[in-house]
């Protein structure tokens, strides 16, 4: 063989070689890229994992971190970033010994470290290590400026400082009764340079929660001037001066907050109460819709009103002023009496149907206490009498002279009662019963004129017509009075003539209220002095001075 018929021979098998070594090299190449993705795809795929229970934390979605948490468990490469999720979930739980351990080795990862900081952090903050959680969450920060985590820490840190937090966590700390947080807080406020006036609000809250009314005064002195806490403070000693007893100087005080801040719903409260007792039925009014509108679930606003409108025998209004409160979820006691006193203004609007419905709710059924009972039965014994029922209503009626023979309203129903039925001689018995019970009741004494004048009695039913109609006209000066004291809040003629008034009706207990409105706008008037303190005696048999007239809070 030739050499160029052997060269021509080995020249014929190199094709082959050179497609056998790509063929090797494309193997190669393939798995080295096919590893190459799968390990991208084992890094990338957990790494998802970690990221959506950092935002099921940010988020506070703990079934997705809890998800998240089990979805890393059996990777090794990422047992920290495991670690910190299930640390997160226990600090939510406030397993902060549980929470720690993990955090020794998530905080190994570089990778997580940051944010095993920030957890360390927060478990300092909640155990009150103010100057650790800030080192923590530096640090974090030193690692990762723009971790959310981090930031939100510093941020709520920097917020702890602030000296209305301070105060925030005292006044909480004195609502649990935890005098230790409330001393730490003054006493860091104390150490800076404007803490002074905060520190002094929270002593005289204190002192106000002591009833030490004249120190809480002192206290106040130095904070009203902070525009943070002028309008609270206003209002917390305008409720001291009330314990005092110095109203008008309190009003003063209340209406002052509120220039500053209409918002202080305390202030409005204490007005509205104020400008009742002094007969401002219109002033407390507008106070009590002012309370309904900061504190939409508030039914007290609403009840108020509602008892008012009742006192005016503006009976439509009331009942839709206690469906009102109704709807705000009162007590169960309060909730009853509000439904008692709903009954008593539908039936005087003869809505006697509704009446009946009211009183047949299942919780008034439930109430034991015997006042309330015969009020029931009273106002259901009016609806059944003006039904035309009167043998229920005499039923009725009946059950509650059992209970109580000198009711007034039953006496009133059975001599009603009787009179229908011609029986004038018992209906003059019972009626004078009535009259006997409460001489100073109008509808008692004109009703017994009506029997006297059936019975051809025409002297005996002049004379009680007579007491009749003085009371009725006493009633009516009285209204007269009460709209004079309510366009002048400083007539003290309007309300010591109120005061005489009330007496003459035999309401000691009313006149008490005005001949101290009387002082609380005029401290020394002699007339009112001296009749508020024969009024105070003759109702607790003590003697007594303006002074010991309990506010109206």
């Amino acid at each position: 063989m030739s050499i160029f018929t052997e060269s021509a021979t080995e020249d014929s098998n190199e094709p082959e070689k050179t497609r056998w070594w790509a063929v090797v090299l494309a193997l190669v190449v393939t798995a080295v890229a096919s590893y190459g993705i799968m390990r991208w795809y084992q890094y990338q795929i957990p790494l998802g994992y970690f990221r959506e229970g950092v935002a099921g934390i940010r988020s506070g979605n703990w079934d997705v971190v809890q998800l998240q948490t089990t979805a890393l468990t059996g990777n090794p490469e990422f047992s920290s970033h495991r670690d910190y999720l299930e640390a997160a979930f226990e600090i939510y739980r406030g397993e902060l010994d549980k929470a720690e351990g993990l955090l020794e080795t998530a905080g190994n990862d570089p990778a997580v470290q940051p944010y095993a900081l920030v957890a360390e952090g927060v478990i300092a903050l909640q155990r009150g290590d103010l100057e650790k959680a800030k080192t923590k969450a530096q640090a974090a920060l030193e690692l990762d400026a723009e971790l959310p985590e981090a930031n939100e820490l510093k941020r709520g840190l920097e917020n702890i400082e602030q000296p209305m937090t301070r105060v925030t966590r005292a006044l909480q700390g004195l609502d649990a009764g935890d005098l230790k947080t409330v001393e730490s807080e003054i006493k860091a406020l104390m150490e800076t340079p404007i803490g002074d006036p905060y520190a002094k609000f929270i002593a005289g809250v204190a002192l106000m929660r002591e009833n030490n009314y004249a120190e809480a005064l002192n206290a106040f002195g130095g904070a009203v001037g902070n525009p943070q806490l002028a309008a609270e403070t206003l209002t917390l000693s305008g409720e001291a001066l009330v314990y005092l007893n110095q109203r008008a100087e309190a009003e003063s005080l209340f209406l002052q907050a509120l220039s500053i801040d209409d918002q202080q719903v305390d202030s409005h409260r204490w007005l509205a109460s104020l400008y009742y007792d002094m007969g401002a039925h219109d002033h407390a009014a507008a106070h009590l819709r002012r309370i309904s509108e900061l504190a939409p679930d508030d039914f007290r606003p609403y009840r108020q009103l509602g008892l008012m409108n009742k006192d005016f025998e503006d009976f439509e209004t009331a009942v839709s002023n206690y469906d009102k409160a109704l709807e705000r979820d009162p007590s169960v006691l309060v909730r009853a009496e509000i439904l008692l006193e709903k009954s008593q203004c539908l039936a005087r609007l003869r809505k006697y149907a509704e009446a009946r419905e009211t009183l047949a709710s299942p919780l008034l059924q439930e109430v034991q206490e015997p006042v309330f009972v015969s009020m029931m039965k009273g106002t259901l014994a009016e609806c059944l009498l003006d039904e035309g029922k009167p043998a229920e209503a005499s039923q009725l009626i009946s059950e509650i002279l059992e209970v109580d023979p000198a009711n007034l309203d039953a006496l009133v129903l059975r001599g009603t009662l009787l009179q229908l039925n011609n029986n004038f001689a018992e209906a003059v018995e019972v009626l004078t019963q009535a009259v006997n019970s409460d001489p100073y009741d109008y509808t008692a004494r004109f009703k017994l004129a009506q029997v006297y004048q059936a019975q051809g009695n025409s002297e005996l039913a002049k004379a009680s017509l007579e007491r009749a109609e003085e009371l009725k006209a006493l009633r009516e000066q009285f209204s007269r009075l009460h709209q004079e004291a309510a366009a002048d809040l400083t007539n003290v003629d309007a309300r010591n003539a109120m005061g005489e008034t009330a007496l003459q009706l035999g309401r000691p207990d009313l006149a008490a209220v005005w001949f101290q409105s009387v002082l609380n706008i005029d401290p020394e008037n002699e007339q009112a002095k001296t009749r508020l303190q024969a009024v105070v005696e003759q109702l607790t048999g003590v003697p007594a001075t303006p002074q010991q007239v309990p506010p109206q809070p």
